[in-house]
């Protein structure tokens, strides 16, 4: 699932679009190889209290409001 959406910058493969800070564009060009050792490494570390906002999509832009 990490790599379907490090892929493809959807949230969990297939969802809303991931939002930011997680730099999903820098990680999709990355071989699969290098995507599975940031998921190993995402995976030792600690966890922290953290709430995650709900999704917002982005606001349309102003030129097609009308």
């Amino acid at each position: 699932m990490f790599l379907q959406a490090m892929k493809s910058g959807q949230h969990m493969g297939a969802g809303h679009p991931i939002m930011p800070p997680m730099p999903w564009m820098n990680l999709a060009s990355l071989p699969e190889d290098d995507l599975k050792a940031v998921y190993a490494y995402l995976r030792s570390i600690p966890a922290i209290p953290n709430r995650v906002p709900e999704y917002v999509p982005p606001p349309e832009p102003a030129d097609s409001q009308e």
